[in-house]
């Protein structure tokens, strides 16, 4: 699936955290991947654990004019208009206009996204956000002001759902946020990478695992599924949260909180072998999205995240986790598909380990003679093979898995399974799953 060209579709679309524009979103998102995914709906002022879903918001017209021509239209950009801005109409001087006007000097050609007002929606004004290059040309003493927005209390959040059941009850989680308009990197890019990695999980058959991936606007999308399905929990195995990952960055790793379950082990050990240099942070020490509702009080599900998040200094405290974060800069021709179509391949490679990790039980006393089947260095041409191929002899005792065994010798797994899988084929190993 051409990952960009489906995020190009959405992109656009004035995504606020409870808005038309996510379902809309979600219908095409359903008819283009061709997965089945459930549409979720979730009340305005519906109490979630301990949040409050705020109200939907439309924007149905809003620009300034000079009284001749529209300077700034929401039309052209949705990030024109900060998220809950207040109905307002009427002439103002250019002195009480630039009150309410919010540009970045440090990033002057782009529109900043105004985070806090959808986070802090009940602390409303009227505003608009614009290119620091477009403010400092405003030199008329009146500018005509329309913003036409109105708030609909009982609106639905929306969020998109896909199951796909294996074998067993115990799901691992996919989960990306469908808000930040204007914007592809952050967050959608993640959407496209899961939604690609669910249709190779639907080709695939007799899963042994179980996969739902969760289309959620950030925080307040996570707090409404876990609130509806918390007698689900149980089932729930671990996490991954998949944000910024078009851009032209090594990968970065974010850890659970507990930083020594499967999924984090996982995700390191193939990191590690197979895409060169890589970011590996603790918990929440990179980035700060849904993984705090995965690992918060009576939910407990390890959860970490990937990206291509970079190193924060104070001395780029501006442009955030890539240059063009939280701006309309973020914009499709900076979006690599090879980057995508990369961070799909390793999420399959993680997932590999999840679904072909096997225990193997000996079937052999002493050392097995690996030249009489020539098997002796054929699975790993690296200095030191032949003596990692006797220690992956001399480990199974029946209860380590493959990557158990995988980790212990410094074997990349995939290695250590077809090593372990051709001992089998010969007699001396079975298997049971972990």
């Amino acid at each position: 699936m051409y990952i960009k060209g489906l995020l190009r579709e959405i992109y656009l679309e004035p995504r606020v955290v409870v808005s038309a524009a996510i379902e809309k979103a979600l219908e095409t998102l359903r008819e283009r991947s061709g997965l089945p995914l459930e549409i979720e709906h979730t009340p305005g002022g519906s109490e979630c654990l301990t949040w409050l879903i705020p109200p939907r918001w439309l924007v149905e017209e809003a620009y300034i004019s000079d009284g001749q021509h529209k300077i700034v239209d929401h039309e052209h950009h949705p990030l024109y208009v900060p998220p809950y801005s207040e109905p307002f109409e009427g002439w103002v001087s250019r002195e009480e206009l630039d009150r309410h006007l919010f540009s970045e000097p440090e990033r002057p050609a782009f529109i900043p996204f105004m985070v806090d007002w959808e986070l802090e929606f009940r602390e409303r004004d009227w505003g608009f956000s614009l290119p620091d290059t477009l403010r400092v040309t405003l030199d008329q003493d009146r500018y005509y002001v329309c913003i036409r927005t109105r708030v609909e209390e009982y609106g639905d959040l929306t969020t998109g759902v896909c199951r796909l059941p294996g074998r067993s009850k115990r799901e691992i989680l996919l989960v990306t946020n469908t808000c930040h308009p204007g914007q592809i990197n952050d967050a959608i890019s993640g959407v496209g990478v899961a939604l690609e990695v669910m249709r190779r999980l639907r080709d695939r058959p007799d899963l042994r695992w179980s996969y739902r991936l969760l289309l959620v606007p950030e925080y307040l999308g996570s707090a409404a599924h876990l609130d509806r399905h918390m007698d689900q929990v149980d089932h729930f195995e671990c996490a991954m949260m998949l944000k910024i990952l078009g851009n032209d960055a090594p990968f970065s790793l974010q850890h659970s909180s507990r930083g020594t379950h499967r999924i984090d082990r996982i995700f390191a050990h193939v990191l590690r072998h197979g895409y060169g240099a890589y970011r590996e942070e603790g918990f929440r020490e990179i980035t700060g999205n849904d993984e705090l509702f995965f690992e918060s009080q009576g939910i407990d599900v390890p959860c970490v995240s990937l990206s291509r998040c970079r190193k924060i200094t104070m001395q780029d405290r501006f442009f955030g986790l890539f240059e063009e974060y939280h701006s309309s800069g973020d914009e499709p021709d900076r979006l690599h598909e090879e980057k995508l179509q990369e961070a799909v391949d390793l999420v399959m490679a993680v997932i590999e380990v999840f679904e072909g990790d096997v225990v193997p039980i000996a079937r052999f006393k002493g050392p097995i003679n690996l030249y009489r089947h020539d098997l002796w260095l054929d699975f790993d041409k690296t200095q030191g093979a032949g003596e990692r191929l006797n220690r992956v002899m001399a480990l199974i005792d029946g209860g380590k898995s493959a990557f158990d065994l995988a980790e212990e010798t410094g074997m990349y797994f995939n290695d250590c399974l077809l090593f372990l899988k051709e001992l089998s084929r010969i007699g001396y190993v079975e298997f049971k799953e972990p």
